[in-house]
């Protein structure tokens, strides 16, 4: 991973062992896709007892997203195209899609053609000025 991931990761409170287990992730997503990805995201949220909790590990290619689903202790991942998107959640609390605070949330959820939910990513803190940059720089391109 490059060093933008890592400061990425970091500023999410991740440690060693958990940004070595999002590199194992991403070297095998490079291995079976050949490439390596553009941008990444974390989908976590922050619980009741103001803990953060991380769900899912997203990687964002040219035409792909991939999901890595509960990337802490599983290997459970998925490969979705870009252009099947057509409809498009965001959910916000506190936050103006500026600039975040302490107690910005914010939730982006894509559907495809079908109905059928394919993703859906939650940011917490300053994890959504992140998700507003995947946001706007990557789905919504795709969204037609």
């Amino acid at each position: 991973m490059d060093k933008n991931a890592i400061e990425y990761l970091t500023s999410l409170d991740m440690g060693d062992v958990l940004i070595t287990r999002v590199n194992e992730v991403s070297e095998f997503y490079t291995l079976v896709l050949g490439q390596e990805f553009e941008s990444i995201f974390v989908s976590e949220y922050v619980d009741k007892n103001s803990e953060r909790v991380y769900e899912n590990l997203w990687f964002f290619y040219p035409d792909l997203i991939c999901e890595a689903k509960s990337f802490k202790s599983k290997d459970d991942f998925d490969v979705v195209p870009l252009n099947k998107f057509v409809y498009l959640r965001i959910l916000k609390t506190e936050f103006d899609g500026k600039e975040a605070t302490e107690n910005s949330r914010m939730s982006v959820e894509f559907y495809t053609l079908s109905g059928r939910l394919e993703g859906q990513l939650k940011a917490s803190k300053q994890n959504c000025n992140e998700l507003m940059k995947i946001l706007t720089g990557k789905i919504l391109k795709y969204i037609k």
